[in-house]
């Protein structure tokens, strides 16, 4: 991972973490992938990266925590107006691209 990283030279990044259900029992596996991720990014040359949960994450992009939930439901997103495909991308492809979008939006 930490290879990958700095053989594309990547200087943003954003790990989406799980976000938190007091009801929900949680997925380890997913704790455990997100983990190695923050730990090769903060070893990594990047220059600045962000991580948390639809809460931490929102606010950097100019959204509530519910306008987030909703885009990546589906809801058409300003940010990607002039994206022809948008209406084709899945939920997770979604929340990878808002995250991606976090990782500028959050160094400025």
């Amino acid at each position: 991972m930490l290879d990958v990283l700095d053989a594309q030279e990547v200087e943003r990044a954003c790990v989406k973490e799980a976000d938190y259900h007091p009801q929900a029992t949680g997925n380890p596996e997913r704790y455990r992938i997100e983990g190695v991720i923050q730990e090769a990014v903060a070893s990594s040359t990047a220059d600045h990266y962000i991580s948390g949960d639809v809460n931490t994450l929102s606010p950097h992009l100019d959204l509530t925590s519910s306008d987030f939930r909703e885009i990546k439901s589906g809801d058409r997103w300003s940010g990607a107006a002039n994206d022809p495909d948008w209406d084709t991308y899945s939920s997770p492809e979604i929340e990878s691209i808002l995250a991606a979008y976090t990782a500028f939006k959050s160094y400025d």
